[in-house]
């Protein structure tokens, strides 16, 4: 009958695992427990002061720390006396840029390089003086070179 229920699952006490009693890691899941499981859950996992009965050499583990706020230990007095003192943020390094690509970072490093790039530029339009000046200045080169 209990399979006609949405969201409700029967689980033998035998195949039961964490991820059905707390999917995701997530507790607070309503479990209903009736007292054969119980009884046979104490004979799985024993007790503190026996071990289990259905498995082999099984004890149930004992909790290592015996006051769990952690927050009120690690900033006690104690320790924080024993801890290093906090260390400084690294200095985050700047990644270096291409300057053939990156034209700010070639005007940077080389100051002439925009106005060179602008003459350039200038030089490949037609019609401008600055292309005048420079087929002159071919002309007499080849002219030097013939004579």
């Amino acid at each position: 009958a209990s399979v006609n229920v949405p969201g409700l699952e029967c689980v033998s006490v035998d195949y039961m695992s964490i991820t059905q009693l707390a999917p995701g890691g997530t507790l607070g899941r309503m479990v209903v427990w009736s007292e054969s499981a119980f009884k046979k859950l104490g004979k799985l996992f024993g007790s503190y002061h026996q071990p289990a009965s259905l498995k082999k050499g099984y004890h149930l583990p004992r909790p290592v720390m015996t006051n769990a706020d952690l927050a009120r230990i690690i900033n006690s007095d104690e320790i924080q006396s024993v801890l290093n003192p906090a260390k400084e943020r690294a200095v985050i390094t700047r990644r270096n840029g291409n300057p053939l690509k990156n034209k700010a970072l070639m005007a940077k490093l080389n100051p002439g390089s925009l106005q060179k790039r602008k003459l350039r530029h200038l030089q490949a339009i037609e019609g401008t003086e600055q292309r005048k000046a420079l087929l002159e200045e071919k002309k007499k080169r080849d002219d030097a070179k013939k004579a």
